[in-house]
Order: C-alpha cells, then sequence, then structure tokens
C-alpha cells in the first residue's frame, strides 16, 4: 500500500496540467463567488400581507346592485311618462278612448262554424252485421258483373299472297310473280 501512494504521489508532481482545465477551475471559482453575492431585495423577509378589512367582507354589492337596479327602473319609468306626454291623441280622440275603457267589454260566446255529426256508439256486434251486410253487397254486384272471355286471334292464311296478285305488280317488268311466288313463299 505504501507503494502505491508514494507511486500516486510522484505521478501527481510529475503530471502538468492543461491549460483549459486551469481556466475551467477559474470559471467554476467565478461562478460560486456570484452566487454568494445575493442582492438586497432577495435578502428581504418574506412578504405577508394584511388581514382583509372588515368591509370587503360584509355583503355590500348585493345592496350596490339592488340600489342601481332601483334607479334604473325610476329612469325607466321617469322616461316612459315623458315619451307618453308627447305621444298624445288629439283631445278628441283622448275622450273617445277613455270611453272606450269605461265600457265594460261583451262576452262573446265562442261559435264554431264547424259543427260535426257526432253519431251513438255502436257495439260489436252491430259493427259484425254491417260488415256482413257490406260483403253481400259486393257479391251481389260482382255477380251482376259480365265477365270478359278471351278469344284466340285469327291465324289463318290469306287466300293469296300479295305479290301473287296480279294489280300489285303491273307497272314493273323487272318482277316476275311466278319466280317469287313459286320459290320464297311456299
Amino acid at each position: 500500500m505504501k507503494v502505491k501512494r508514494e507511486s500516486l504521489a510522484i505521478t501527481k508532481q510529475r503530471e502538468a496540467p492543461f491549460n483549459f482545465w486551469e481556466r475551467d477551475k477559474e470559471k467554476m471559482a467565478q461562478r460560486s463567488q456570484h452566487r454568494e453575492e445575493v442582492p438586497d431585495d432577495c435578502k428581504r423577509p418574506q412578504f405577508k400581507a394584511n388581514p382583509i378589512p372588515i368591509a370587503c367582507s360584509v355583503l355590500i354589492y348585493d345592496q350596490q346592485m339592488k340600489k342601481e337596479e332601483q334607479e334604473r327602473q325610476k329612469r325607466i319609468h321617469k322616461n316612459a311618462e315623458i315619451s307618453q306626454q308627447k305621444a298624445k291623441m288629439p283631445s278628441r280622440m283622448q275622450r273617445d278612448q277613455d270611453r272606450k275603457s269605461q265600457i265594460p267589454p261583451k262576452k262573446v260566446e265562442e261559435e264554431f262554424s264547424y259543427r260535426p255529426k257526432i253519431n251513438e256508439p255502436k257495439t260489436a256486434e252491430q259493427y259484425k252485421k254491417m260488415q256482413k251486410k257490406f260483403e253481400e253487397n259486393m257479391q251481389k254486384k260482382k255477380s251482376q258483373m259480365t265477365v270478359t272471355r278471351p278469344l284466340s286471334p285469327n291465324f289463318s292464311k290469306s287466300k293469296s299472297k300479295p305479290l301473287e296478285r296480279t294489280y300489285v305488280n303491273e307497272g314493273d317488268p323487272k318482277i316476275q310473280t311466278a319466280d317469287i311466288a313459286g320459290d320464297k313463299f311456299k
């Protein structure tokens, strides 16, 4: 162990430190000094607020809102009176309006133009009887109707073909009725 310690000591004596190592040591020392220099503002005691005043804890806001609302209603009422005075009717129309307002309104009975006919309620037996009568009438009408009878189409052959007729090919010398009638249409 002793040998090891001595060899470490000899190595430390012989080793020459690099320039950047010395610079870094100086910078670290400056930073530590800078940190130790704390401004006066930070050395003051921690801020402690005063207690809340009693006036703030009382519910004054509601009282203020009620007071403002009352003032607002007064202003509205005052402005309404002023606008009503400016918008008065002529004297004769005002008298007529006052007279009409003193007369009580007449009661009008509600009358409807459409009054549907309401039948008496019916039982299930009556409905069955009505259904049976309806079906009998339908069967009677069906039996009175004539039924369409289908006829087969007439596929009978004509006596003569159009090209065989002489009056069809009278003016055309190119058409020979014998060749056409004999070969193609038989």
